[in-house]
Protein backbone atom coordinates (compact mmCIF):
# COMPACT_ATOMS: atom_id res chain seq x y z
CA UNK A 1 0.00 0.00 0.00
CA UNK A 2 1.69 3.48 -1.05
CA UNK A 3 1.33 5.78 0.64
CA UNK A 4 -1.76 8.02 -1.25
CA UNK A 5 -3.86 5.27 -0.31
CA UNK A 6 -2.96 5.40 3.24
CA UNK A 7 -3.97 9.16 3.42
CA UNK A 8 -7.42 8.03 1.48
CA UNK A 9 -7.88 5.40 4.50
CA UNK A 10 -6.98 7.75 7.40
CA UNK A 11 -9.34 10.16 5.60
CA UNK A 12 -12.38 8.14 5.68
CA UNK A 13 -11.36 6.64 9.10
CA UNK A 14 -11.82 10.36 10.45
CA UNK A 15 -14.92 11.44 8.54
CA UNK A 16 -16.65 8.02 9.82
CA UNK A 17 -15.58 9.00 13.66
CA UNK A 18 -16.60 12.77 13.13
CA UNK A 19 -19.72 11.18 11.71
CA UNK A 20 -20.64 9.05 14.77
CA UNK A 21 -19.11 12.46 17.35
CA UNK A 22 -21.97 14.58 15.61
CA UNK A 23 -23.37 16.75 18.40
CA UNK A 24 -27.29 17.45 19.22
CA UNK A 25 -29.26 19.25 16.99
CA UNK A 26 -31.37 22.41 18.18
CA UNK A 27 -34.47 20.44 18.21
CA UNK A 28 -32.89 17.84 20.48
CA UNK A 29 -31.58 19.99 22.44
CA UNK A 30 -34.65 21.69 23.14
CA UNK A 31 -36.19 18.73 23.72
CA UNK A 32 -33.96 17.60 26.00
CA UNK A 33 -33.86 20.61 27.95
CA UNK A 34 -37.57 21.04 28.18
CA UNK A 35 -37.54 17.28 29.82
CA UNK A 36 -35.35 18.08 32.14
CA UNK A 37 -37.06 21.21 33.51
CA UNK A 38 -39.86 19.61 34.16
CA UNK A 39 -38.25 16.85 35.85
CA UNK A 40 -36.36 19.63 38.20
CA UNK A 41 -39.62 21.37 38.50
CA UNK A 42 -41.29 18.12 39.92
CA UNK A 43 -38.33 16.84 42.28
CA UNK A 44 -38.45 20.53 43.63
CA UNK A 45 -42.42 20.76 43.91
CA UNK A 46 -42.02 16.79 45.72
CA UNK A 47 -39.40 18.08 48.49
CA UNK A 48 -41.19 21.29 48.89
CA UNK A 49 -44.50 18.82 49.76
CA UNK A 50 -41.86 16.88 51.74
CA UNK A 51 -40.33 19.36 53.77
CA UNK A 52 -44.04 21.36 54.79
CA UNK A 53 -44.71 17.95 56.25
CA UNK A 54 -42.49 17.42 58.07
CA UNK A 55 -42.86 21.24 59.60
CA UNK A 56 -46.53 20.43 60.11
CA UNK A 57 -46.08 17.50 61.67
CA UNK A 58 -43.12 18.95 64.26
CA UNK A 59 -45.50 21.70 65.15
CA UNK A 60 -48.64 19.50 65.85
CA UNK A 61 -46.38 17.17 67.99
CA UNK A 62 -45.19 20.20 70.14
CA UNK A 63 -48.84 22.04 70.10
CA UNK A 64 -50.07 18.22 71.21
CA UNK A 65 -47.69 18.38 73.73
CA UNK A 66 -48.32 21.68 75.39
CA UNK A 67 -51.99 20.98 75.57
CA UNK A 68 -51.69 17.50 77.14
CA UNK A 69 -49.24 18.72 80.06
CA UNK A 70 -51.91 21.91 80.21
CA UNK A 71 -54.58 19.74 80.53
CA UNK A 72 -53.25 17.88 82.82
CA UNK A 73 -52.64 20.63 85.23
CA UNK A 74 -56.05 22.23 84.73
CA UNK A 75 -57.75 19.24 85.87
CA UNK A 76 -55.92 18.35 88.78
CA UNK A 77 -56.41 22.25 89.66
CA UNK A 78 -60.57 22.41 89.10
CA UNK A 79 -61.02 18.66 90.27
CA UNK A 80 -59.44 19.51 93.60
CA UNK A 81 -61.88 23.27 93.72
CA UNK A 82 -65.06 23.29 95.66
CA UNK A 83 -66.29 26.76 94.27
CA UNK A 84 -65.49 28.86 91.28
CA UNK A 85 -64.96 32.50 92.63
CA UNK A 86 -65.06 34.37 89.66
CA UNK A 87 -65.08 34.14 85.70
CA UNK A 88 -63.91 37.98 83.79
CA UNK A 89 -64.47 37.84 79.85
CA UNK A 90 -62.68 40.79 78.97
CA UNK A 91 -62.40 41.93 75.05
CA UNK A 92 -58.84 40.18 75.02
CA UNK A 93 -58.45 38.73 78.53
CA UNK A 94 -60.16 35.92 80.55
CA UNK A 95 -59.91 34.97 84.14
CA UNK A 96 -61.29 31.74 86.25
CA UNK A 97 -60.99 31.79 90.08
CA UNK A 98 -61.69 28.55 92.56
CA UNK A 99 -60.80 27.92 95.49
CA UNK A 100 -61.13 24.91 97.89
CA UNK A 101 -62.32 26.20 100.65
CA UNK A 102 -61.40 23.34 103.05
CA UNK A 103 -57.35 23.74 102.49
CA UNK A 104 -57.22 27.49 101.98
CA UNK A 105 -55.65 27.18 98.84
CA UNK A 106 -56.94 29.35 95.49
CA UNK A 107 -55.75 28.91 92.14
CA UNK A 108 -56.53 31.25 88.93
CA UNK A 109 -56.21 31.10 85.36
CA UNK A 110 -55.79 34.25 83.46
CA UNK A 111 -55.04 34.11 79.35
CA UNK A 112 -54.38 37.01 77.66
CA UNK A 113 -54.43 37.79 74.14
CA UNK A 114 -51.51 40.03 73.46
CA UNK A 115 -49.27 37.59 74.93
CA UNK A 116 -50.62 34.40 73.73
CA UNK A 117 -50.24 33.00 77.08
CA UNK A 118 -52.39 31.12 80.03
CA UNK A 119 -50.96 32.07 83.39
CA UNK A 120 -51.32 30.24 86.26
CA UNK A 121 -51.23 31.52 90.19
CA UNK A 122 -51.96 29.38 93.46
CA UNK A 123 -51.96 30.26 96.85
CA UNK A 124 -48.96 27.69 97.50
CA UNK A 125 -46.89 28.70 94.65
CA UNK A 126 -45.34 31.47 92.36
CA UNK A 127 -47.12 32.35 88.82
CA UNK A 128 -46.25 30.31 86.26
CA UNK A 129 -46.79 30.09 82.42
CA UNK A 130 -49.20 26.72 82.23
CA UNK A 131 -49.82 27.24 78.07
CA UNK A 132 -48.15 29.15 74.83
CA UNK A 133 -49.23 29.87 71.98
CA UNK A 134 -52.56 30.66 73.08
CA UNK A 135 -54.73 32.16 70.61
CA UNK A 136 -57.95 31.68 72.76
CA UNK A 137 -59.37 30.51 76.36
CA UNK A 138 -63.02 30.03 76.71
CA UNK A 139 -64.64 28.35 79.70
CA UNK A 140 -68.27 28.05 80.25
CA UNK A 141 -70.01 27.24 83.58
CA UNK A 142 -72.65 24.54 84.14
CA UNK A 143 -74.28 23.21 86.85
CA UNK A 144 -74.82 19.49 87.81
CA UNK A 145 -77.89 18.49 86.78
CA UNK A 146 -78.23 16.58 83.12
CA UNK A 147 -80.56 17.52 80.80
CA UNK A 148 -81.39 14.86 77.57
CA UNK A 149 -79.32 16.84 75.11
CA UNK A 150 -75.97 15.69 73.20
CA UNK A 151 -74.83 19.36 72.30
CA UNK A 152 -75.35 20.57 76.01
CA UNK A 153 -75.83 17.37 78.51
CA UNK A 154 -76.00 19.89 81.97
CA UNK A 155 -77.97 23.13 82.74
CA UNK A 156 -76.19 25.97 82.67
CA UNK A 157 -75.12 27.34 85.98
CA UNK A 158 -77.55 31.02 85.74
CA UNK A 159 -80.40 32.05 88.53
CA UNK A 160 -84.25 31.90 87.42
CA UNK A 161 -83.40 35.35 85.64
CA UNK A 162 -81.03 33.36 83.18
CA UNK A 163 -77.95 35.60 84.77
CA UNK A 164 -74.70 33.33 85.57
CA UNK A 165 -74.96 31.97 89.18
CA UNK A 166 -71.68 30.83 90.43
CA UNK A 167 -72.90 29.40 93.24
CA UNK A 168 -74.70 26.43 91.08
CA UNK A 169 -71.31 26.24 88.97
CA UNK A 170 -70.64 22.19 89.36
CA UNK A 171 -69.09 21.47 85.64
CA UNK A 172 -66.43 23.66 83.88
CA UNK A 173 -66.36 23.33 79.86
CA UNK A 174 -62.81 24.73 78.83
CA UNK A 175 -61.92 25.19 75.23
CA UNK A 176 -58.79 26.58 74.08
CA UNK A 177 -56.99 26.99 70.57
CA UNK A 178 -52.75 26.85 70.05
CA UNK A 179 -51.26 27.50 67.01
CA UNK A 180 -47.82 27.69 65.64
CA UNK A 181 -46.31 29.40 62.21
CA UNK A 182 -44.94 27.22 59.71
CA UNK A 183 -41.19 28.38 58.50
CA UNK A 184 -41.00 29.45 55.32
CA UNK A 185 -44.73 30.10 55.04
CA UNK A 186 -47.57 32.40 55.99
CA UNK A 187 -49.89 29.35 57.11
CA UNK A 188 -50.09 28.03 60.74
CA UNK A 189 -50.71 24.79 62.02
CA UNK A 190 -53.32 24.80 64.51
CA UNK A 191 -54.96 22.69 67.34
CA UNK A 192 -57.88 22.72 69.25
CA UNK A 193 -58.31 21.17 72.95
CA UNK A 194 -61.63 20.59 74.69
CA UNK A 195 -61.94 19.99 78.76
CA UNK A 196 -65.40 18.95 80.71
CA UNK A 197 -63.90 19.19 84.32
CA UNK A 198 -66.22 18.45 87.52
CA UNK A 199 -65.40 20.05 90.54
CA UNK A 200 -65.52 16.49 92.83
CA UNK A 201 -64.72 18.59 95.63
CA UNK A 202 -68.32 21.11 95.47
CA UNK A 203 -71.18 20.17 97.76
CA UNK A 204 -74.13 19.46 96.14
CA UNK A 205 -76.58 22.40 95.43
Amino acid sequence: MNSGQSRDTSARSLARSRGKERGFSLVEMLVTLGIGSMVLVVLGALSMCGLRSFLVMGNCAALDDKNRLAADQITLDLRQANRVLRYEVEADSRTLVLTNCLEAVTVSYSWSADTRTLICEKTDRLPYTCLTDCDAWEATLFQNIPQPSVIQPFLPATNGLGQPDLDQARVVNLTWRCSLPIAGSHSRTETAQALQIVLRSASQP
